[in-house]
Formats: C-alpha cells, structure tokens, sequence
C-alpha cells in the first residue's frame, strides 16, 4: 500500500501542468521574481525551447548576471544558429557586459555587438527589438566603430513603420542626439500618451523631463501613472526621486519612498538603498540632520559598498 502510494503522487505530481511560456513572459514583463523559475521549469520540461532559453537569459540580465548570461547566450547561437532572436538576445548580453571590459576588448565586443544584430536582421528584417538595438548602437558607438546619427534615424525610420509607438520613442533618441530637445520631447511624449500613459516608455519620458529639470511635467506624469496604478513601486520612487532632486514637496518625496519601501519590489525597480538614500536628500532639505542619518545607516545597512551613501554619510558627519 505504502509502495503504491508513492506511485500515485508521483503520477499525479507529473500529471500537474508546469507554467507555459506565456505566463513566464507575462511574469518578465510584470517584474516578476518567480519569472526566473518559472522558465527553468520550462526548460526542464522542453529543453529545445529556444524561446524559453531566450527568456532564461534575458532573465539572467535582469538580474545583474551578466557574465552568465553572455555565456548562455553564446551557447544558444551554436545551438540555434537560424533563430534571429538568439543572436539579438547575443547582442544585448555582449553590451550588458561591455562596461567590465578593458578599452581594446570593448572595441572587438562593439564588433561582435553590430555582427550580432545585423545577423538578427538578415533572418528576420521585421524584427523590431533588434532594430531597436542597433539603433541605440549607432547613436553610442563612436565613429570609427561604425556609430552615425544618420544610420540611426534609418533604424527609426524602419521602427516608426513596424510599430508606430516604439517608432516615436526611437524618433526622440534621435533628435536628442541631434540637439533638438522639444522636438525630442515632444516624440517622447506622443510616444508615452499612445502606449497609455503607463510603462516603459512613459518612465523614459519622466526621466528625461528630470534630466531638463521639468520637474512639474514629470510630477504630473507620475501621479496620473499612480491613478491608473496606485500600487506601482516604480511610480512612487519616481515622485520620491523627483521630491529629491527639486526639493520640492518634501512631505510627498517622504510618503512616495516610504510607500515605495513598503511594497513588493519587481527586479527592475530600483533598489532598496537607493530610495533610503533620496529619504536622506529629503530630510537634509527639511534641515532634519538626525533623520537624513538614520535613512543613510538603513542604505549602507543593505549595500555596505553603496558609495554614494557613504559619501553623503560622511559630508553631514
């Protein structure tokens, strides 16, 4: 009986349906931490999964396991040599990683990086992403590495066709390379209004409105972001980073980060330490020097190594 019954879990425990791709992509995109498990589970299932195996290494990325994930990358493209999604998923481990290298490897990984996408391209021209990437690779890359503002706007050009609200946020990093910054903005805002007022393209757009020190347009644009989302983790850092830097509404930066702290992170939010460390930036604008102590211990508390909260440690010290 009891040798029968191990049977009978086992056969049911195989009988249980493990995450399909869907949900697994669906919990990336969210900021899910279980995504990473949730495509393990997959490829544990269906090892010729490329599509999983391609989450499985922008997962990694998204982790901060970049090395690992330039070299489960590399793999991939010997085992799956004809997926145009391989080799893009090559080229943006290789720049996630590009910062670590010396000087002269750089300039061999910029190669490798262009090799990468244009490769994506020749296997499929309607590949957006990889148009994305090389996009951002002409504006970035010096001259000598092939780096052009012209072939850039080609990529937008072929974006703006593909996908019109991706082709908007690409017009904007062009006419910013260009020295055109309303124009720039104005794309930028086309493009955040299109894709409704919420996620990835509307946070590019609030940080470039901080970066112009627009600090009213960027406060707007987070609160009405937390009216469609009142629990958004990234929206309320926002506010908080915004409260930080302008010094403005001191009483909502607190409230923003101290909300901010006390909600379910998503992996790409930004750290802890870091909201601790605009909490200090705050309270040294409200001149309370024991609270802006005690937010830069709590930083330090989790990233002993968090240097720019050292620093601030030791200046009110």
């Amino acid at each position: 009986m009891i040798v029968a019954g191990v049977f009978l879990v086992a056969s049911l425990a195989a009988a249980v349906p493990g995450p399909t791709l869907s949900e697994a992509r669906q919990a990336f995109e969210a900021g899910d931490p279980r995504a990473g498990s949730m495509v393990e589970a997959i490829l544990r299932r269906q090892p010729e999964q490329v599509d999983a195996a391609v989450l499985q290494v922008r997962w990694m990325m998204a982790a901060g396991n970049t090395a690992a994930a330039l070299e489960r990358a590399e793999k991939l493209v010997e085992q799956f040599p004809r997926h145009a999604s391989v080799h893009l998923v090559l080229a943006d481990a290789y720049a996630a990683e590009i910062n670590h290298m010396g000087r002269f490897q750089q300039m061999r990984t910029a190669a490798r990086i262009r090799s990468a996408l244009e490769r994506a391209l020749d296997l499929d021209p309607r590949l957006v992403g990889a148009r994305e990437s090389l996009l951002m690779y002409y504006l970035q890359a010096p001259w000598i590495a092939g780096g052009s503002i012209d072939a850039a706007a080609e990529q937008a050009e072929e974006i703006r066709r593909l996908d019109p609200v991706r082709g908007r946020a690409a017009d904007a990093r062009v006419l910013d390379a260009r020295e055109q910054p309303a124009e720039s903005l104005a794309a930028w805002k086309e493009a955040c209004e299109r894709s409704g007022g919420i996620g990835g393209l509307c946070l590019e757009y609030g940080l470039v409105l901080q970066k112009q020190a627009r600090w009213s347009q960027a406060w707007a644009l987070f609160e009405a972001w937390l009216l469609k989302r009142p629990d958004d983790a990234a929206a309320w850092y926002q506010i908080g980073r915004i409260s930080a830097l302008s010094g403005g509404d001191p009483a909502r930066g607190i409230e923003a980060l101290s909300r901010f702290l006390a909600l379910p992170k998503r992996f790409d939010t930004p750290r802890a330490e870091h909201a601790w460390l605009r909490l200090a930036e705050i309270h040294q604008t409200r001149g309370d020097r024991s609270a802006a102590v005690d937010a830069l211990q709590r930083a330090l508390a989790i990233d002993p190594d968090y240097q720019e909260a050292r620093e601030a440690l030791a200046r009110l010290r």
